[in-house]
């Protein structure tokens, strides 16, 4: 479910928090004057719309490319995660005597996964 007010919240952060872009175009400024520091603000402007564009270019691929490798993707997944269960469960506590609290942990630590799973 989407939140407005925390997307609210990070677009103003993000806009009034100075970047390291900011801080270098107002130390050119300080440094060099306006016509150098507007020559570096244009080439962040440049920047920014090619990292934009590319990013909109690979997530329109990304879309169209996610249902052929869904059914794939998810085979692997489940597949990591049993072999992750398989590990977890053949693990040997490096102290002997503390098998039976190191089975209580696993069962401890799968109970809060499975709780946190169905919220």
């Amino acid at each position: 479910m989407f939140n407005i007010a925390a997307f609210l919240s990070y677009i103003f952060l993000t806009a009034y928090t100075p970047g390291p872009n900011n801080i270098m175009a107002m130390s050119n400024a300080s440094n060099d004057g306006f016509k150098k520091s507007f020559k570096f603000c244009l080439g962040v402007l440049a920047g920014f719309f090619v990292i934009v564009l590319a990013s909109a270019i690979f997530s329109a691929a990304l879309y169209d490319f996610i249902p052929t490798i869904e059914p794939f993707m998810r085979f692997i997944g489940a597949a990591y995660i049993l072999w992750l269960a398989w590990v977890i469960l053949r693990d040997k506590p490096k102290n002997p005597n503390a098998k039976k609290s190191t089975i209580r942990a696993k069962l401890l630590f799968y109970r809060y996964g499975d709780a946190i799973r169905e919220r």
